[in-house]
């Protein structure tokens, strides 16, 4: 159990000022903590790297909960590929790629699944699908590439915000979580399916 890094509340957490009563978590709860567990939540949020290693189980329950969150650094961001399926989108994925960070990848590969002129990049590996195959399958061709504890994916055509990674990094340092998706919604477009996939945006599963 991860007893050796800083923690923060979960956003959706308030905690009373005597700090012993916790409102908030997943599932929403409201949680009282004795004195000798605000003192464990206390070393666990702290800026000081105390020994907290007898907290094992305490941290534990908090993450399973929802009441916590780690602060991931930089260096475990490194451990991530990135995948980028991308079929007939040449400047969209040019336009991902000179936005993003890429030195906080240790691997970069895209996907080319069968595009008509085939893909290229500059900055990174291309693996190309000589025949269309459809992008559930080049995002497996793409992870099985990468060596890397986690894979993170992304469409050529999405625009990223500059925290979503790490968010996503915070999430998933938490040992009980295996998968983390962002919030999709649907950029500014003319038409009516694009105005209702603004209003009512289908892989958007909301804030929480």
């Amino acid at each position: 159990m991860m007893t050796d890094r800083r923690y923060v509340l979960d956003p959706s957490v308030w905690r009373s000022p005597d700090g012993l009563t916790l409102i908030g978590g997943s599932d929403f709860t409201v949680v009282g903590l004795d004195r000798a567990q605000a003192a464990a939540l206390d070393l666990l949020l702290g800026d000081q790297r105390d020994d907290a290693s007898h907290l094992g189980d305490f941290t534990a329950w908090c993450l399973s909960r929802n009441l916590i969150q780690p602060i991931v650094p930089k260096a475990e961001a490194e451990s991530m590929a990135l995948v980028i399926p991308c079929r007939d989108h040449q400047s969209d994925l040019d336009r991902l790629l000179a936005t993003l960070d890429l030195s906080i990848f240790a691997e970069i590969i895209v996907v080319d699944d069968g595009s008509v002129e085939p893909i290229r990049s500059d900055l990174v590996p291309v693996h190309r699908n000589p025949n269309r195959q459809g992008p559930a399958v080049a995002r497996n061709i793409g992870w099985r590439s990468t060596t890397t504890p986690i894979v993170v994916f992304l469409d050529a055509d999405v625009r990223t915000d500059g925290a979503w990674l790490t968010q996503a990094g915070a999430l998933l340092a938490n040992p009980q979580v295996a998968a983390v998706a962002p919030r999709v919604r649907s950029g500014a477009s003319s038409g009516p399916v694009p105005r209702w996939e603004q209003v009512r945006p289908a892989l958007d599963l909301g804030p929480k």
